[in-house]
């Protein structure tokens, strides 16, 4: 597990993929707080590259 960012700074997030990639990753998690009210959560997966796709099978839970 590699963290991106320690601080408040801002990271495109092609800046943190390629960061990902360059350490040979084989997973990149993007966790993001959403301001304002609410409860839960929301996931997206990526299903661009087929070896992915079998994690999208598999919901949060």
């Amino acid at each position: 597990m590699m963290l991106a960012r320690d601080n408040d700074s801002t990271l495109l997030l092609l800046q943190r993929t390629d960061m990902a990639n360059n350490w040979g990753a084989n997973y990149f998690v993007s966790v993001h707080i959403n301001a304002g009210g609410g409860i839960g959560f929301e996931s997206y997966i990526s299903v661009c590259k087929s070896r992915f796709s079998k994690l999208s099978k598999y919901p949060i839970s």
